[in-house]
């Protein structure tokens, strides 16, 4: 009964340690990476396997046992958390141009649209800095000449603010895209004997 209970409340999240036992012979391990309707894909020492769900006779997640629909239906509802995930991060997330303009603009506003209140406190005192020594010299000794190497420094801390900004926000939209692979990693997908048509795959293990 206890035991019954700590299975209901198991979530399959990312990072989970899973083992599967396979229909047909063979067993796999290793820990939730990401998943499909149909899916899921783990990380191992091999690299990275997906398994579909049909395949999976037993389940373990994070060594509590899972009947094949009750594992189904977590792999769906993991596959629907990281869609919803990805949703909210792309609302969250400004377009990279707006980002960047903003911290052209005045560094700091870029990380402040990011939600980062932090470097916009950062930033903005630098800025405030610079425009007061600045008009120190324009104001006061009314010198021209210190202008010039101030203001290099100042177009190059607003390049350095944009770069850090778009690239923080590129970042977030990637994680947005649907299809994220490893770069360089091969993804080994488990199937019935036969070919298997994937435009990421670069390996496959056939079970027989």
């Amino acid at each position: 009964m206890i035991l019954a209970l700590v299975g209901l409340a198991i979530a399959l999240e990312s990072g989970d340690e899973v083992r599967v036992e396979l229909r047909g012979g063979g067993e796999l391990s290793g820990y939730a990476l990401t998943a499909s309707e149909t899916a899921l894909e783990l990380s191992n020492a091999q690299g990275h396997v997906e398994v579909p769900t049909a395949l999976v006779s037993r389940a373990w997640v994070e060594g509590v046992e899972l009947d094949p629909s009750r594992y189904r239906q977590d792999v769906e509802a993991f596959h629907a958390a990281q869609l919803a995930a990805r949703s909210a991060e792309g609302l969250r997330t400004p377009p990279v141009l707006v980002v960047g303009a903003a911290s052209a603009i005045w560094p700091g506003t870029g990380h402040l649209l990011l939600g980062q209140p932090r470097e916009f406190l950062a930033y903005s005192a630098v800025e405030l800095a610079l425009l007061g020594i600045g008009a120190y010299w324009v104001l006061g000794p009314q010198l021209l000449g210190p202008l010039i190497p101030l203001a290099f420094l100042d177009i190059g801390f607003r390049a350095y603010a944009v770069a850090e900004t778009t690239r923080e926000a590129r970042k977030r939209r990637a994680f947005v895209s649907l299809a994220p692979r490893p770069a360089g990693g091969a993804v080994i997908q488990i199937a019935w004997g036969g070919a298997v048509s994937s435009p990421y795959l670069t390996g496959m293990a056939p079970i027989h």
